[in-house]
């Protein structure tokens, strides 16, 4: 697997098409929230249509070339994520919210490193 997106490089992503790995289009990247001690991206945050929602998709899973960033899930289980405000940090209930949604278990990854964390405790923030 290849290293984790850096805060530079999700920064050059923002307008791009994001599109499931098969190909089709789900919607365009509009930020990311990043780890507030370290930077780290941990969600890409995305429009799924023009004039749609926000989501959230994991940063860690995501691969950008031509243009375009690629994620392992389909349209719909993005499209079918919990909402989100695009400009409002995110809490441990709800980075947990999405873990849950995309699958990703307790014992790994930001799950993981959420556990003992307070659910009203901000997690991430928007970057900047």
């Amino acid at each position: 697997m290849s290293e984790r997106p850096g805060a530079d490089e999700v920064r050059g992503w923002i307008g791009l098409r994001l599109d499931e790995m098969s190909g089709a289009r789900v919607g365009s990247v509009e930020g990311a929230y990043v780890d507030p001690d370290g930077g780290r991206p941990e969600w890409l945050l995305i429009r799924v249509a023009r004039f749609g929602d926000h989501r959230c998709v994991p940063a860690r899973e995501a691969v950008a070339g031509a243009r375009r960033v690629w994620v392992p899930w389909d349209r719909g289980a993005i499209r079918g994520s919990p909402k989100v405000e695009p400009n409002a940090p995110l809490t441990a209930a709800e980075e947990l919210r999405l873990c849950s949604h995309y699958g990703i278990p307790a014992g790994a990854g930001r799950a993981m490193e959420l556990a003992g964390v307070q659910p009203d405790a901000t997690t991430v923030r928007p970057l900047g």
